[in-house]
């Protein structure tokens, strides 16, 4: 499915617009379809067997 947010106010995206803002859905998946197609990118069609949830190490801290 589809989702579009404005990160601006929903940061969370909680609350997707795909349905209440379908011309500026379909423009965007446009958009993007182009991009793939331009660029001979690919989406994942596979899940990566070797992601483990929660696994990924802690930012570093920055220097003072």
């Amino acid at each position: 499915a589809v989702e579009l947010y404005n990160l601006r106010d929903d940061i969370g995206e909680r609350n997707s617009l795909a349905a209440s803002n379908p011309a500026m859905r379909d423009e965007l998946l446009g958009d993007l379809l182009a991009w793939f197609k331009a660029t001979d990118a690919r989406l994942p069609t596979e899940r990566n067997s070797d992601y483990v949830p929660g696994s990924a190490r802690p930012a570093k801290k920055k220097k003072k």
